[in-house]
């Protein structure tokens, strides 16, 4: 056999490579089809469930709450005013409400309604019936109110667990509607300032509150009280007082006066209160956190501006509550100090209320967020008995400029 050279590969190379591209080759493919077969199977079993979860479903509902109950397209529900939890000295609240969940109008006809709260022991605390029959038609989506307790009756309750059982008998169906809640006593204090923030080494004060949301009226008697803030404080000096306290009622005690830290940043202030209540040594405490910031940093009246949460439409007769707001609209928190605050409400240029108060607050607003300024609740009610537009301005001046808000209110 002669010598060749070859310049790339002899022909056992090549073939050998071939072989072996071969087997890489068949190894990949069967890879991708045992991952084809795998992800078909999977395919197959998800939708095998979900089938099964469909028949399943069918056959067993899911369970509806027990406050909610459904008859064709009318949908009947069970609310409480609050979230299942009452103090002693609240109302207790109860609304019973249907609703038209079709597009179409559908008639509602009730030939008896009863309402039952019972205590643990499953005595009646209330009892309600009504057995005439009430008619009416709903329109698409629309909701009636059949029942408020607190049209009926002031309820206030003792602390304990109540149950609350309904019964509606229609035409077709009788609906049962059923729901818990709780009353318990608490009596607490709490920390109030009239600035959201303060400068280095200011003189500042503190009040303290007692909030007494229990059965018990009678006499409240402080023995003690300490301050601190961030863990180093001292003793306040206070008289033993007494203090007439009734069920729901919120006492001030006492304010606390103090010098504000040197040093910027978030402090936390803490009080500690010893009382004698109803016969019994009782020790309550309360933290609140200040802010301390150096005059330079107050802040401008950019993006900053005043909205509210009042209706723009209202009927004659009826109060109108609402709220006003400092809203920031910047990345930064705002501190600014406001100096003056006036609210007017007039139509045809004569003013129907008018509030105006000259006094310094220190206010912080968050960045993207908003700060409560003003509530009409805390002031007085409002009522319009007058047919037409009224006009409501508000102005707030800072220590670096004016913010000004102005709507009307149409009363019909």
């Amino acid at each position: 056999m002669s010598n060749r050279k070859y310049y790339s590969r002899s022909p056992e190379e090549w073939k050998k490579l071939d072989e072996e591209k071969r087997r890489i080759y068949l190894q990949r493919n069967q890879r991708l089809r045992r991952r084809a077969y795998t992800f078909l199977f999977i395919n197959f079993f998800v939708i095998a469930i979900v089938l099964l979860g469909y028949f399943i479903s069918k056959e067993f509902p899911a369970p509806q709450q027990p406050y909610v109950s459904f008859s064709g397209d009318l949908s009947f529900q069970l609310i409480m005013g609050k979230n299942e939890k009452y103090h002693p000295d609240e109302l207790v609240d109860v609304v019973v409400k249907a609703i038209n969940n079709s597009k179409k109008s559908v008639k509602l006809k009730i030939k008896n309604f009863k309402i039952t709260i019972l205590d643990r022991s499953n005595n009646a605390v209330y009892d309600f019936v009504y057995t005439e029959t009430v008619e009416k038609e709903l329109e698409g989506y629309q909701s009636v109110l059949i029942f408020s307790l607190k049209h009926e009756k002031e309820l206030r309750l003792p602390p304990g667990i109540y149950r609350i059982d309904t019964e509606i008998e229609l035409d077709k169906d009788n609906i049962r509607l059923q729901r818990t809640f709780e009353v318990e006593e608490s009596v607490s204090i709490s920390l109030t300032s009239k600035d959201d923030f303060l400068f280095p080494e200011e003189e500042s004060q503190i009040s303290v509150y007692f909030t007494n949301h229990s059965l018990y009226s009678g006499t409240l008697s402080l023995s003690s009280l300490n301050f601190s803030i961030n863990n180093s404080g001292f003793r306040v000096p206070v008289e033993k007082r007494e203090f007439s306290i009734s069920s729901g009622e919120e006492l001030k005690i006492t304010d606390i006066k103090f010098q504000a830290p040197k040093e910027k940043g978030i402090y936390l202030t803490k009080v500690e209160a010893v009382f004698l209540l109803d016969r019994e040594i009782k020790t309550f405490s309360a933290e609140k956190s200040i802010v301390v910031i150096p005059k330079e940093e107050l802040s401008n009246t950019d993006n900053l501006r005043i909205i509210t949460d009042s209706v723009i439409v209202a009927t004659k007769g009826n109060e109108i509550k609402f709220k006003v707001f400092f809203a920031n609209d910047s990345s930064k928190d705002k501190f600014i100090i406001l100096n003056r605050f006036l609210l007017r409400i007039s139509k045809s240029g004569m003013d129907f209320y008018k509030y105006d108060t000259v006094q310094n607050f220190k206010i912080m607003v968050p960045a993207y967020s908003k700060r409560i300024i003003f509530n009409t609740e805390d002031w007085q009610r409002l009522i319009f008995n007058e047919e037409g537009k009224y006009d409501v301005e508000i102005t707030a001046h800072t220590n670096t400029g004016t913010i000004k808000h102005h709507y009307q209110i149409l009363v019909y």
